[in-house]
């Protein structure tokens, strides 16, 4: 077994190498307040300490992907609560929306971000809140394109939405307000 430092409340680890022996990880955090991120250089013996990536997070699942053109693709719900506890689990609210991120330096720095789905719009007052989920995104990679989709459970059946076209979308990553 292969102990990663300092990681107790960080779960779900996506591992994407980088390069060769060299790997990363990208896990959400109980604390609710980030994604954090851990580096190994000799194929995953040994981890460095967690640290969190400028990526709010809300304890709720990601999903991180190498692209064909080298960047990282992180889906995940861009909303964190207000006042982290260290060491206490925390689930401050729905899962939307549900953005991706792409970084350029191994997952150091999210220049840009897009927002996939704001999560908005229901029909009756029972279902205020669970039409609004977009919960355990998934993300894929087409043969011809960066990104093909990102699939996310839905009241309304599995949706696939396109990720061509993503540019800069005036969000900046770390933002924790209101939506």
């Amino acid at each position: 077994m292969v102990m990663m430092p300092g990681s107790n409340g960080h779960v779900h680890a996506n591992v994407i190498e980088l390069e060769p022996g060299h790997l990363v990880a990208f896990m959400r955090n109980r604390e609710a307040y980030r994604i954090h991120r851990s580096e190994s250089f000799d194929w995953g013996e040994t981890w460095t300490v967690p640290a969190p990536t400028p990526l709010p997070n809300n304890n709720s699942s990601i999903s991180a992907v190498k692209l064909q053109s080298g960047r990282i693709a992180i889906a995940y719900n861009p909303t964190c609560t207000p006042n982290p506890v260290p060491g206490k689990a925390a689930w401050p609210g729905l899962c939307c929306p549900v953005a991706v991120a792409l970084s350029e330096d191994g997952g150091l720095t999210f220049p840009i971000i897009r927002w996939m789905e704001r999560g908005e719009g229901y029909m009756g007052d029972e279902n205020k809140t669970n039409n609004k989920q977009y919960e355990y995104p998934y993300l894929m990679q087409g043969r011809r394109h960066a990104a093909s989709g990102l699939r996310c459970p839905h009241p309304a059946g599995h949706q696939v939405r396109p990720l061509l076209g993503a540019g800069r979308s005036g969000h900046k990553a770390g933002d924790c307000g209101s939506v």
